[in-house]
């Protein structure tokens, strides 16, 4: 299905997975404003250390806390938990929800 054939209730959704350490970061915003104004939600998903949590949260769609997930590691975003989470999540695009992970 080409994106103009797309289903009028179906949202668009990119879930950004990173290690929250852009190479270009003006870049990375850049991409990310044109593709909200293509009407794109965007989710991001991080794992720490590395992050550069302004990137990741500019990123994410408004709210930008609400739209990120943040978890130790890529081992813990692999858990049961964080996958439903993540998959709720993008079913759920109209509202996006929130998962900080400590």
């Amino acid at each position: 299905m080409l994106c103009s054939e797309r289903r009028p209730d179906a949202a668009f959704v990119a879930v950004v997975l990173t290690n929250g350490d852009s190479n270009s970061g003006e870049m990375a915003l850049y991409e990310a404003s044109e593709g909200r104004q293509a009407g794109i939600t965007f989710l991001t998903v991080a794992a720490e250390p590395w992050l550069d949590r302004y990137v990741l949260s500019a990123i994410a769609s408004f709210p930008h806390q609400h739209n990120m997930i943040v978890a130790d590691s890529y081992a813990a975003l692999s858990s049961s938990e964080h996958v439903r989470d993540i998959v709720d999540a993008i079913c759920n695009s109209q509202q996006l929800h929130a998962f900080v992970y400590t």
